[in-house]
């Protein structure tokens, strides 16, 4: 040999029969944790905020975060913000990334469950006996979607069904004329 060898890394020694080692640290990159929070149940209508602070990067602070939810609609950011105008089960999932591009999710599932509509104004029903009467009342609903029939009881045992009509947002309940057998106890009107 002439005095040229090659080193243990692959190079050559310069000439001089020596060795070099080089060293190469490999840092391996542990995934985060995405966590979007416990399911939810709330009544329909109800909005509902989305926190992900529980969220983790074991190396450093996370680098981004998307709320997806089930029309395909997204949200960046910590927190999110999601109206519920309908019943139903509506999973959102939370994607997290970190800085090294590494990504987790988490999916939770919100319950939203359905609300009774309230009456909100019914007209006082006076007559003479034996004579026709109309009722007329409004009421509101927060389930945008729901479809309604309602049902008046005249307190001495007669019912009569309602015709449903206007906006979602302010319908009203017209009930036919009542031939005047109405009895002094209240009425109540089912909605």
């Amino acid at each position: 040999m002439d005095g040229w060898g090659a080193d243990q890394a692959g190079g050559s020694s310069g000439g001089r029969g020596g060795t070099g080692l080089e060293s190469l640290d490999f840092r391996v990159n542990h995934p985060p944790v995405a966590h979007a929070g416990p399911d939810r149940t709330v009544d329909q209508g109800s909005q509902v905020s989305f926190d992900a602070s529980d969220s983790r990067d074991v190396e450093a602070p996370l680098f981004a975060y998307e709320w997806l939810f089930h029309d395909g609609s997204t949200v960046t950011g910590l927190t999110a913000e999601r109206d519920y105008p309908e019943d139903g089960d509506y999973p959102v999932t939370l994607t997290v990334i970190d800085t090294a591009g590494s990504t987790a999710s988490h999916t939770i599932t919100v319950t939203v469950t359905n609300v009774a509509p309230t009456v909100l104004t019914a007209t006082d029903v006076t007559g003479v006996e034996g004579s026709a009467v109309q009722f007329v009342a409004t009421f509101t609903d927060p389930g945008v979607l729901d479809t309604h029939s309602a049902l008046i009881d005249w307190g001495d045992g007669a019912t009569s069904v309602g015709m449903v009509s206007g906006s979602s947002l302010r319908p009203q309940i017209s009930f036919p004329s009542r031939d005047g057998r109405l009895s002094s106890r209240s009425n109540e009107c089912r909605c």
